[in-house]
C-alpha cells in the first residue's frame, strides 16, 4: 500500500498532539466546571477533527516529512540558540496560548495577546519543520563534515577487486568472490531509542559475514554491492526501515533471482 507523506516532520506532529492535549484538558475542564460552557464547548468542537487526524498520523498509512537538515552553506538562517532550548520556548508558548484563550473566554483579555501567541507558535513550528533553518547545535563545522565524508569513503578493512572482496580486522578474515554469494539479507535491531540496520552476506559454502550501518565500511560496501551484483532488490533500504522497532527482515539479493519491488 502506498503511504501518504505528510507535510510536517514527526517532531512537529508530536508538538501539535501536545497542543491538542493541553487544549482538551483546559477547555474540557472549563466546560465541566461550568465556566463559559458554550464557548468552551465551541473550542472543543472546532478541534475535534484536527485532533483525530493528528492521532491517526501514527498509523502505517502515513510517512512524515524528512527532517534531515541542509548544510550550513544551504541554510536560510542559523538560529542563535540550541535545539533543546527551542523545545522549552515552544512549550512555554503552548502554555501561553492556553492562558491567553482562557483569559479571552472569561473576558479578562483582548484578542491581541492570543493573536501574538498564535503567530509566535506558527513561527516556531515553521522553524522545526523547515530543513533550511538550523539551530545552533544542529549543524557541523567544516572539519566535522570533512571527517564524516572521509569516513564514508573509508574502506574500513575492506579491499575490493573486480572478482570479489576481502575483509580483515583483528578478529576476522573473510574473503569471497562476488559469484560465491548466494544470499544477502538485511534486518533491523531495536536499541530502545534508535534502530540499527544489519546486513548478512552468505556464501555458497555456508560462510557468513555480518556488517551494520554504524561501521565506516557500510556505505562503501553498499555501493560496491549494488554496482556489481545483478538483481538487487531496488527498495530494500525502504523495506527494512519502513516500520520502526520491528525486525523487518528483507532479502536484498538471491543468486540467479531478480527480486520484485
Amino acid at each position: 500500500m502506498k503511504r501518504i507523506t505528510l507535510p510536517y516532520t514527526r517532531e512537529v506532529s508530536l508538538y501539535l498532539q501536545l497542543f491538542i492535549v493541553l487544549h482538551t484538558v483546559v477547555y474540557g475542564g472549563m466546560y465541566f466546571s461550568g465556566i463559559q460552557t458554550e464557548r468552551a464547548l465551541l473550542f472543543l468542537k472546532v478541534f475535534t477533527l484536527p485532533s483525530l487526524f493528528l492521532l491517526s498520523n501514527n498509523l502505517p498509512f502515513f510517512d512524515f516529512k524528512d527532517d534531515e537538515k541542509v548544510s550550513i552553506k544551504e541554510a536560510w538562517i542559523i538560529l542563535p540558540f540550541k535545539h533543546h532550548f527551542a523545545y522549552f520556548l515552544t512549550f512555554c508558548t503552548l502554555l501561553n496560548y492556553v492562558a491567553a484563550t482562557s483569559a479571552l473566554l472569561k473576558g479578562d483579555s483582548s484578542a491581541l495577546w492570543l493573536a501574538i501567541t498564535v503567530v509566535v507558535l506558527l513561527l516556531e513550528m515553521f522553524a522545526f519543520n523547515s530543513n533550511n533553518i538550523l539551530f545552533n547545535d544542529s549543524h557541523l563545522s567544516e572539519s566535522e563534515q570533512l571527517a564524516i565524508e572521509q569516513s564514508f569513503n573509508d574502506p574500513g578493512g575492506f579491499s575490493y577487486s573486480e572478482s570479489g572482496f576481502k575483509y580483515q580486522n583483528n578478529d576476522l578474515a573473510f574473503e569471497c568472490d562476488w559469484h560465491e554469494i548466494i544470499e544477502i539479507k538485511a534486518l533491523k535491531t531495536d536499541n530502545m531509542t534508535f534502530d540499527t540496520v544489519h546486513m548478512i552476506i552468505t556464501t555458497e559454502d555456508g560462510r557468513e559475514l555480518c556488517i551494520n550501518e554504524d561501521m565506516p565500511v557500510w556505505r562503501v560496501f553498499i555501493e560496491a554491492m549494488s554496482s556489481t551484483l545483478p538483481g538487487i532488490h531496488p527498495n530494500w533500504e525502504f523495506k527494512v526501515t519502513e516500520k520502526p522497532c520491528e525486525l523487518c527482515e528483507t532479502i536484498v539479493y538471491e543468486r540467479d533471482k531478480v527480486l520484485p519491488e
